[in-house]
């Protein structure tokens, strides 16, 4: 594989910053630099290096990091969707907090 460049450390600090946030969210402030199905091969290339982690939930994609020193902030979820609490914990066994 080939190393990252600026836009996929951006997108990964992007998702260390906003721990839950979906995909579309990590990768819109690039969409006039490249285009989504791009970004979006990106995010999954950052997942099979290990750097994040990805959730599905009914109706999007989670990205989480996967530093544990990352504290974690659950993003309210849009009406409609469902409500995750502590997706890492029960997925993976990772610690997180709920305040940042």
């Amino acid at each position: 594989m080939k190393e990252l460049d600026e836009i996929d450390n951006a997108i990964q600090q992007g998702i260390n910053d906003m721990p839950g946030c979906s995909i579309r969210d990590a990768i819109r402030p690039f969409l006039l630099e490249r285009s989504e199905s791009v970004l979006r091969t990106r995010v999954r290339s950052l997942e099979l290096r290990k750097l994040i982690i990805t959730i599905r939930t009914k109706r999007e994609v989670r990205c989480f990091p996967v530093n544990k020193n990352v504290k974690c902030q659950m993003l309210p979820a849009s009406s409609g969707a469902t409500k995750i609490q502590h997706p890492i914990q029960e997925v993976k066994n990772y610690v997180f907090s709920n305040s940042i």
